[in-house]
Formats: C-alpha cells, sequence, structure tokens
C-alpha cells in the first residue's frame, strides 16, 4: 500500500513499557536525610557559614522560637556542632559535617517538582533568610520562589518569620527571593534581601 509504513519501523518506534512507567511515576524521591540528622537551628548555622554572624543569630533566634526543644540562641547551636566534631575551633565546618551533600540535598528540595516536607520549607526559609541558599543559577532561584510561595500550610518557622515581618507568605517569597533582573543590574541567584530589613 503506498504510504504505508513497514512494521519493522513501528518496532523500532516501541518505547519500552520500563519507560513508559517512569512518565507515570511521580518526582523523584529526594535523596535520605544527611546524617547526623541536626536540629533546623544548627542546620542553618551550619549551612550559612559565609552569612554575616548578625544575621544568623538573628534567624537562628526565629527557629529557636518555633521550636524550643532545640537551641534557641547561635552559641548554643554552635557549640553542639563543635562537640559533635562538626565545626572546628575556627568555625569551619569538618568533614565529618558532609556539607556538599546537606547542599546537594536543598539543592534537590528546591528543583522537585513536588510540595516541600515541613521540615525542608522551614531549611529553605530559613536559609534565603541568610542569603545561603545553594543556588545554582536563574533556574534554581525560581524554583525556590515557587516553592516557598506555594506552601499551602506554613510550618512554625516560615510562620514566625513572616509574622516577624508582618508578611503574608506571598510578600515574603518576594521579599527574601526577589525576581530576578538582568545580570548587568548586579543582582547574584544565591543573595537575600532579608539582611537589609535589619541593617
Amino acid at each position: 500500500m503506498p504510504g504505508a509504513i513497514p512494521g519493522r519501523i513501528f518496532e523500532a518506534m516501541r518505547i519500552p513499557q520500563s519507560r513508559l512507567e517512569a512518565f507515570s511515576a511521580g518526582p523523584i524521591p529526594l535523596p535520605p536525610p544527611v546524617e547526623p540528622r541536626l536540629t533546623l537551628a544548627e542546620e542553618v548555622v551550619l549551612l550559612s557559614h559565609d552569612a554575616p554572624r548578625r544575621l544568623v543569630r538573628h534567624v537562628v533566634r526565629i527557629a529557636g522560637k518555633a521550636h524550643p526543644d532545640g537551641p534557641r540562641r547561635y552559641d548554643a547551636a554552635r557549640r553542639r556542632l563543635t562537640k559533635r566534631g562538626l565545626l572546628d575551633g575556627d568555625g569551619t565546618a569538618t568533614p565529618q559535617a558532609s556539607l556538599h551533600a546537606r547542599e546537594a540535598r536543598v539543592r534537590a528540595a528546591i528543583r522537585r517538582p513536588a510540595p516541600l516536607e515541613r521540615s525542608d520549607a522551614e531549611l529553605l526559609t530559613l536559609l534565603a533568610a541568610t542569603g545561603s541558599l545553594p543556588l545554582e543559577g536563574r533556574a534554581d532561584h525560581l524554583h525556590a520562589r515557587m516553592r516557598l510561595a506555594s506552601m499551602s500550610d506554613p510550618p512554625p518557622a516560615v510562620t514566625a518569620l513572616a509574622d516577624e515581618l508582618a508578611l503574608d507568605l506571598n510578600d515574603l517569597a518576594e521579599r527574601l527571593l526577589p525576581a530576578p533582573r538582568d545580570v548587568a543590574s548586579g543582582f547574584e541567584f544565591g543573595s537575600s534581601a532579608y539582611p537589609a530589613i535589619w541593617s
């Protein structure tokens, strides 16, 4: 029959069942939490290593207010990290802290097209507040904005931060992760507008 496609071409075009199942599967699971497990305040201190200490102190107080069972102050969180061998005497993360693995898990949570777990939502928000999200480009920045703005039931630390700033969730996302501008304007993807609030 003219114009007919030979059966062997259909065979070549056939998609294996395993690949079809991959399309119907849900989002790729997150990597498991990095060991040793840390409180929110400890995680913020560890991952905000390049942020101004004054700013980290303020954000850790918010974490402590939301989770009073953990450290409520920066110095207490840092002492605990040092005692566990995750920070050295100069406050630098040790290999046991698995800093790169922790940052990779934050990026995976940002990039995963699914609602954030409550603990991940708190960590993402407070790292945005210290300007310490490990973003690698415009796409990460936009995904982080979406994850933050799309929380339907914000967990305690997110609510505490929004209340302190008298902002709703959408305004909080815009304040912490403003829309990217052109490179010429001097915007940096990992930066946060939050430090300016307390300057």
